[in-house]
């Protein structure tokens, strides 16, 4: 085949990979501006924390602990400590995830391929039907959990998102967590001026 025929064939392939590694790294460099940028007009300190996965949740538990708009309901919780033990168990999990299918179901399948060659279906079902099973029941555990870290995601966010943009504050917060684009949401805010705090009751004498 030409070389050149070969070439035009798999240049949708790296467009597509290229689109594929982009989002997910303007996301992240988007959201560390805006953390560290709202983290710096806050006051707080240790701003490189933004750029470090984990330290940034810690970051953000900070500056959503520090404002008075976080509900009475959460402040009896320390977002500074839940938030970042939220992703660890997520990034933790995920790699758990991708060791036990390298060991229970790449390395295996391959000795069986090497042993009996592809074409023996049964050979093949037996050696990785098992570990396919189990790794999908962790895979729907996994996911469970990161629903309820999307969910936690918008408590935490919420009232930083209701300093900067109060009429807009818990769409912000929804969406945020539902399509996973927080990032963009806290770049948008960085340098919008922090909007007045109304307690919620006011003592009247």
């Amino acid at each position: 085949m030409d070389p050149s025929v070969i070439f035009i064939s798999v240049i949708p392939f790296f467009i597509v990979l290229g689109i594929f590694l982009a989002l997910p790294i303007t996301s992240y460099i988007l959201g560390a501006i805006g953390v560290q940028k709202i983290a710096q007009r806050r006051g707080a300190q240790g701003l490189w924390r933004a750029w470090v996965p984990i330290a940034r949740q810690q970051l953000l538990g900070e500056l959503s602990d520090w404002m008075p708009e976080k509900q009475p309901a959460c402040r009896k919780y320390s977002w500074r400590k839940w938030y970042p033990l939220a992703i660890a168990v997520i990034i933790g999990g995920e790699v758990l995830l991708i060791v036990l299918a390298i060991a229970l179901y790449l390395i295996p399948l391959i000795q069986t391929i090497a042993l009996y060659g592809a074409t023996n279906s049964e050979r093949l079902l037996a050696a990785v039907l098992p570990a396919q099973f189990f790794l999908s029941i962790l895979s729907l555990l996994l996911s469970a959990v990161q629903i309820g870290y999307r969910v936690l995601e918008g408590f935490i966010l919420y009232p930083v998102y209701m300093r900067y943009a109060r009429k807009g504050a818990m769409a912000l917060a929804i969406c945020g967590s539902i399509f996973g684009i927080h990032s963009f949401f806290l770049f948008a805010i960085r340098n919008r001026m922090e909007e007045p705090f109304f307690p919620p009751y006011t003592m009247r004498g």
